[in-house]
C-alpha cells in the first residue's frame, strides 16, 4: 500500500508533528506533507516524500503567496485522484491548512571575506535535533535559547568552498542571537537547497555538517546525500523566530 502522511496532531499556530507511516485505512484522506510549490500559476503542490502533486482545488488562498520554489507545511485533504494519477501520482486536494518553511540558500565562506559580513552570520551556539533530506533539500530541526520575542535571530548554512569538492561538502551551521538572553528553549526546522553541489553524473555526496553546541562543543556529523532518496525523520517542532 503507498505511504503517505497521516495527519495527527497540530499544536497552537506553529507546532507540528509530523508521522510517516504506511496508509492502513485507505478510507481516510486527510495528511500532512512537506511540500514545495512547483506550479504557482496553476495551484500546484510538489511533496518531498513520493513526489506527489497536489492540485489545490479548495483553499486555495490558506496557501498565502503562490510563489515558485516556496516550502511548506500543508495540511491538506484528497478530494480525487487527477486525471494523469495513472502516470503521476496526482490528486485534487482542499488545504487545510498551511506553515511556511524557512528556506535559505547556503552561503559560501568565501562570501564572508570581511569582518561585518563574517559578524553578521553569528557565531552563537546551535544544537541540532535531527536532518533529514527531502527533494531538493538538506533539512534541520534545530534547538535554540531565546527571550525576546521581538528579537529576530538568523540561522545559516556556511558551506566552506575552500575546502569543498564534488565527493565532500563541508558546511557550518552558523546562529546570530543578536545579543538575546538565553531564558526559553525554543525549537525551529529550516530547509537549505543542496542539491546545486550535486556534480553530474556524481549521484551522491557527503555532507560534513559543523556547529557551535550550548556544551560549548564544536561538533560535526557526517551524513551522506543521496540524489533522488528521501530520509525522513519522523517529528518536526517550530517555536521558534528565526530569519
Amino acid at each position: 500500500m503507498k505511504t503517505r502522511y497521516i495527519l495527527f496532531s497540530i499544536l497552537l499556530l506553529a507546532v507540528f508533528a509530523l508521522s510517516s507511516c504506511q496508509k492502513e485505512d485507505e478510507s481516510s484522506s486527510r495528511f500532512l506533507a512537506y511540500a514545495t510549490i512547483s506550479d504557482a500559476a496553476n495551484h500546484v503542490l510538489m511533496t518531498d516524500i513520493d513526489a506527489e502533486r497536489l492540485y489545490v482545488e479548495e483553499n486555495s488562498n490558506i496557501v498565502g503567496e503562490w510563489v515558485d520554489g516556496r516550502r511548506v507545511i500543508v495540511d491538506y485533504t484528497v478530494l480525487r485522484q487527477h486525471e494523469n494519477a495513472s502516470i503521476l501520482k496526482s490528486y485534487y486536494v482542499k488545504v487545510n491548512s498551511t506553515y511556511s518553511i524557512l528556506t535559505k540558500n547556503p552561503v559560501k565562506k568565501s562570501f564572508l571575506s570581511s569582518p561585518v559580513r563574517e559578524d553578521s552570520i553569528g557565531h552563537d551556539p546551535i544544537n541540532i535535533h535531527d536532518v533529514w533530506f527531502a527533494g531538493n533539500y538538506m533539512n534541520i530541526n534545530f534547538a535554540l535559547w531565546r527571550d525576546d520575542p521581538g528579537v529576530t535571530h538568523f540561522i545559516n548554512l556556511v558551506i566552506d568552498d575552500s575546502k569543498t569538492t564534488s565527493d565532500d561538502v563541508y558546511a557550518e551551521l552558523r546562529h546570530n542571537a543578536f545579543a538575546d538572553a538565553k531564558l526559553i528553549s525554543a525549537w525551529g526546522n529550516v530547509s537549505f537547497k543542496v542539491s546545486d553541489y550535486l556534480v553530474s553524473p556524481k549521484s551522491s555526496f557527503k555532507i560534513h555538517l559543523s556547529r557551535q553546541t550550548y556544551s560549548g562543543e564544536f561538533k560535526t556529523d557526517t551524513i551522506t546525500y543521496n540524489s533522488g532518496l528521501s530520509l525522513m525523520k519522523p517529528v518536526v517542532l517550530s517555536r521558534s523566530l528565526v530569519q
